[in-house]
């Protein structure tokens, strides 16, 4: 008699740990799905905000762009105006010089 108690015990000693290391099986798993969705959806808000931001820059980006071009262009044409204005009034100069 004493010796189906002992089993009877540990089978139910074996039931409760097992049930047990499943429950702590589930909810790790639980905690690790509910974790993981969580980085899925703020890896998603991200995504849209970063597409979001992409477009307005790509709204922003052609006038900056053509700026960028105008200064560019102005640089360019003051340099080029220096330079015929410098080397006209020079050939001037030489001109009278030598005449």
């Amino acid at each position: 008699m004493k010796n189906k108690a002992a089993l009877l015990f540990g089978a139910l000693a074996v039931v409760v740990a097992d049930v047990t290391i499943f429950n702590i099986y589930l909810n790790y798993n639980i905690s690790n799905t509910t974790a993981s969705k969580q980085i899925q959806v703020t890896n998603d808000s991200l995504k849209e905000e970063n597409q979001e931001l992409k477009k307005q820059l790509s709204e922003v980006r052609p006038s900056a762009q053509e700026q960028q071009k105008r200064d560019y262009l102005n640089t360019v044409k003051q340099f080029i105006d220096a330079s015929y204005h410098h080397e006209k009034d020079g050939f001037e100069d030489r001109k009278s010089h030598h005449g």
